[in-house]
């Protein structure tokens, strides 16, 4: 079980109706935070549009979200949208890559993402033109034993 098992962390799930966030157990962060450090790790932010919004979603991610990642220790790896078109009709996933450097990265990422009342204020401008957001983190396969040797 926990989150070597499934590969995830915290996540945070968003509806436009609700927000529900699990949490990893305490005893689990303090082997996490132990792991070694020089490990990349990639944080995998997916959204999926409303219908018509996937351009406008990436357009206000560019301009509102993307500048102030880097202070929260992301280095951003990829977006990537499917399907690779704009349609009024029919919603796009945008899927989002990052990096951080090992545990530590990512427990920072975490630490200084929490208390950032702006981000909450952006994501919540956001919530009309998205359904679905969900984050999870992954590691390279040769990694992870690495990583799970805590």
């Amino acid at each position: 079980g926990g989150w070597a098992a499934t590969g995830t962390l915290p996540v945070r799930f968003r509806t436009t109706s609700r927000c529900v966030r699990s949490v990893v157990p305490q005893r689990l962060r303090r082997n996490v935070a132990c792991a070694h450090a020089g490990e990349t790790l990639y944080v995998i932010d997916r959204i999926v549009t409303n219908p018509g919004c996937g351009q406008k979603f990436v357009d206000e991610w560019r301009a509102g979200y993307l500048p102030n990642a880097r202070r929260r220790s992301l280095t951003l790896d990829n977006i990537l949208v499917s399907p690779p078109l704009w349609s009024e009709y029919e919603p796009n996933v945008v899927t989002i890559t990052w990096t951080v450097d090992g545990a530590s990265g990512w427990w920072a990422m975490t630490r200084l993402s929490r208390g950032d009342t702006t981000l909450r204020q952006w994501w919540d401008a956001m919530e009309p033109l998205i359904c679905e957001r969900s984050r999870t983190m992954a590691a390279a396969a040769d990694d992870v034993e690495a990583l799970a040797d805590v």
